[in-house]
């Protein structure tokens, strides 16, 4: 075909592929029905395509924020490690930055 450009191709081929996907099954059943068996045809679709997703713009913050959780958490879970320890040999748990006792 004269013209045909390769934008024009993969969207008619992704269209063609799509609607041949939806006529395999029937059209009964609820809308949450459809709609996962409409999800399923159109991720073939993308694998088909090899549409694949870009990494979002805040993804290195959000994975900062996640691997400062971590380290929070490794820490608490030190100090509760520190305090199982010594409950078990019969000693109170260790003062918080408060100075108070830590429950455990």
């Amino acid at each position: 075909m004269p013209g045909l450009t390769a934008k024009v191709f993969r969207t008619y081929n992704a269209s063609i592929t799509l609607d041949n996907e939806l006529n395999q099954e029937t059209t009964e059943g609820d809308v949450l029905k459809k709609k996962v068996f409409y999800d399923t045809a159109n991720k073939k679709v993308a694998i088909i395509c090899n549409h694949q997703r870009a990494v979002s713009k805040s993804h290195e913050t959000q994975m900062d924020k996640l691997k400062e959780k971590l380290r929070d958490l490794q820490g608490v879970l030190k100090e509760l490690k520190t305090d199982l320890d010594r409950a078990r040999n019969g000693k109170p748990p260790l003062k918080d930055a408060d100075g108070n006792r830590r429950e455990i």
